[in-house]
């Protein structure tokens, strides 16, 4: 049967001790911003033990990318003024196989029963990031590319976490291919000044890692489960 990629996001919310006592309907809050990045995923994500959460898509090579803007709609979406709480997300995804999806008759509501690499790859990368602070991470099959994506997650992390909740705001709109002006009309500010917010957050390198990313799985996925080893490059 032939082989085939999946991504697997597992992630949970930063500080929900400090939330739950805040009053805030936070769990609401991450209920729909993970509808706004999973309505197309295999599995639509979904909301376990508390806050922590986990979604399956079979679009392996846009997962980085569904990761971020998971986070931004966190921390922007709720209220972008500053003084309100911040609310964000550690976000791992495993790509790899999915054993349970080879059978016949899946059944979506069995994912308790699923299990494969990109589940492992996505619980132990999530464990990891919390013991060292990060907030991002992926891991694949292939080491070598791992080890360029973890640069890559490192540096999107640590710009996120640089970002105002309006400038988070801001690159959300631009990552969903929104031009300057249709940002400015959802802000109610004019174009030039959504050109300002944006040229602070260097949301440029981001769009080059997302591709960069997806030419990486793309390309493995085009060679997944052949006898030739596509290599890296």
């Amino acid at each position: 049967m032939e082989k085939k990629l999946y991504a697997v996001l597992t992630g949970d919310l930063i500080g929900s001790r400090q939330l739950r006592g805040s009053g805030i309907s936070y769990i609401e809050h991450l209920n729909k911003s993970l509808e706004y990045v999973g309505g197309r995923y295999l599995h639509p994500p979904f909301i376990y033990r508390g806050d922590s959460f986990q979604g399956i898509t079979r679009e392996p090579e846009s997962a980085l990318k569904d990761a971020i803007l998971l986070r931004l709609r966190l921390i922007s979406g709720f209220n972008a003024e500053e003084k309100s709480p911040r609310i964000d997300a550690r976000v791992s995804i495993g790509v790899g196989e999915i054993d349970h999806l080879r059978h016949q008759g899946y059944d979506l509501g069995d994912v308790g029963k699923m299990d494969g690499e990109a589940f492992e790859y996505s619980g132990l990368q999530l464990d990891r990031i919390k013991n060292e602070g990060q907030n991002l991470a992926v891991k694949t099959p292939w080491e070598e590319a791992n080890q360029e994506l973890n640069i890559y997650c490192k540096m999107i992390d640590r710009l996120i976490k640089r970002w105002t909740k309006k400038k988070c705001e801001a690159v959300m709109y631009r990552l969903e291919g929104r031009t300057l002006n249709e940002i400015g009309e959802m802000l109610n500010i004019d174009g030039s000044a959504v050109h300002y917010r944006l040229a602070q957050t260097d949301y440029e390198i981001v769009e080059l890692i997302i591709q960069r990313y997806s030419d990486i799985i793309r390309k493995k996925a085009e060679m997944f489960g052949s006898d030739e080893d596509p290599g890296f490059r």
